[in-house]
């Protein structure tokens, strides 16, 4: 294959013969973390000296890998504060980093002592969506009129459920109006509480009027603060009981979970020992 340029005109194949896969600049790139995808994010590709490229990671790129930040360089979210995004390999030469610009693909190997061990299905709380704000109003309306010996009664009815949702704040109330031709009009709060999601200790938290689950005794009513742990915030690993497994590996090696004939969980560990604590109930 031959370029066919002007006279006055070159063409730099230069970086190409350093193994350089792209041309700088910042394209959307599908991310995989040890052969996991992650998401795909805006990747800068930048030209170092010596015309090999390299992507540059952001601070919200490197956010995205579950990292074991007490075994991270003291600098190492810093530099990316500073510098806008880092070369991965410089601060961890462990770690490899490869771009296929053909897949707009982007392959990071990191060493399990630098990654924090997840249970599968795990989402990151950076990564959920708490929907966008949100006015909700929900109503049962009941009328009754009669008439019995030029006697007239007329009833209205009405329930009302209503909420608003600001980021991960909900308020919600609920309540009752009633009115008869016999009688004063009247309006009765059933409850009102706020709720906020609290992503670190995987519950919601309530403030207000509400009632007991009812698991164990019969549902009570009760003012004050509630934190409950909700299981939605949980991967499917960790819902329900599973046995946890133990062991030591002296080279890399699979581990097969099996109940009779049945392959229940299968995995590869380093050398050393593991611990499976995400088998799916």
């Amino acid at each position: 294959t031959f370029l066919n340029t002007d006279d006055e005109k070159t063409v730099d194949l230069s970086r190409f013969a350093y193994g350089s896969s792209g041309i700088p600049g910042v394209y959307k790139t599908a991310m995989y973390v040890n052969d996991q995808f992650i998401n795909k994010k805006d990747i800068e590709l930048r030209a170092r000296n010596d015309k090999s490229i390299y992507p540059c990671l952001s601070t919200e790129v490197l956010k995205s890998i579950t990292f074991n930040y007490d075994k991270l360089p003291d600098n190492f979210f810093n530099q990316s504060n500073v510098e806008g995004c880092i070369d991965l390999q410089q601060y961890l030469p462990e770690a490899k980093v490869n771009y296929d610009s053909n897949e707009q693909r982007l392959d990071i190997v990191i060493p399990q002592l630098y990654m924090l061990k997840v249970a599968r299905g795990t989402v990151s709380p950076q990564l959920w969506d708490s929907g966008i704000p949100a006015l909700l109003l929900g109503y049962n309306i009941n009328g009754y009129h009669s008439e019995m010996k030029n006697q007239q009664f007329n009833s209205l009815y009405a329930g009302i459920n209503a909420g608003l949702n600001i980021g991960s704040w909900y308020l919600r109330h609920n309540g009752s109006y009633s009115s008869t031709n016999s009688g004063p009009d009247s309006y009765g709060t059933i409850n009102t509480y706020l709720q906020h999601d609290v992503p670190l200790l995987k519950a919601r938290m309530l403030i207000g009027q509400s009632n007991t689950n009812g698991d164990l005794f019969d549902t009570l009513p009760f003012s004050g603060v509630q934190m409950v742990t909700d299981e939605r915030m949980l991967p499917e690993s960790l819902r329900g009981y599973a046995p946890e497994i133990q062991g030591i590996a002296r080279t890399n090696a699979r581990v097969t979970v099996r109940q009779g004939e049945l392959v229940l969980y299968e995995t590869t560990v380093t050398p050393g020992v593991f611990l499976i604590n995400d088998l799916y109930p």
